[in-house]
């Protein structure tokens, strides 16, 4: 958890800024000590006049991490067409594109994320194969790759605030903690082909 080493005390008297960002490993509805006291210090912080944004993160894999290296297949079109390979001793995935290594231009690395989100949106082509129009407002099915594992769940937008936080929730509608690192983004059609194995 990070809070700048403020004490609550000194929070309440400063006038300066009146938001408040935490970060934390664990928070509701995860139980334990920290998530109930982190929970009551945010609550206790609104009260007071407090914007408080809090943001979870995994700081290492869960018991239910695969140690089994497995690819990831997105389908799209040749030669759009993208996997990831999980590799468990990193617990990363790495990216090919046409069965290639996709290479970090900026550092002649192999592009590597902890997270893979697959997003299901529906979309319309505008011009050539290449520019098409997105439906990134409301929510639709996801599935979040992290830890050798994927979670099953749905992504959620405001259609009225278009700078609103895009959240990717589990199925039990809580929002999803990634692991620390990068995250890549794939958007697909909602019947398109994704295959793990």
């Amino acid at each position: 958890m990070l809070l700048l080493g403020i004490g609550l005390k000194d929070l309440m008297t400063k006038e300066k800024s009146k938001k408040i960002l935490i970060l934390t490993g664990i928070f509701p509805p995860d139980i334990g000590g920290p998530a109930t006291q982190l929970d009551a210090l945010a609550r206790e912080l609104i009260k007071n006049g407090y914007q408080v944004r809090v943001l979870t993160f995994r700081s290492k894999a869960p018991n239910n991490r695969s140690f089994a290296p497995k690819v990831l297949k997105i389908g799209y079109s040749y030669p759009y067409n993208v996997s990831y390979q999980y590799e468990p001793a990193t617990n990363s995935y790495l990216r090919y594109r046409t069965n290639l290594k996709e290479i970090d231009k900026n550092n002649n690395q192999q592009i590597e994320a902890k997270n893979v989100v697959v997003m299901r949106v529906f979309s319309r082509q505008i011009e050539g194969p290449d520019y098409n129009d997105l439906d990134l407002e409301g929510s639709g099915q996801c599935q979040v790759y992290q830890n050798g594992t994927v979670i099953d769940g749905t992504w959620q937008k405001s259609e009225k605030n278009p700078a609103s936080k895009l959240k990717f929730l589990d199925e039990a509608g809580q929002e999803i903690p990634f692991v620390p690192g990068q995250i890549w983004l794939e958007i697909i059609e909602p019947e398109q082909e994704v295959t793990w194995q």
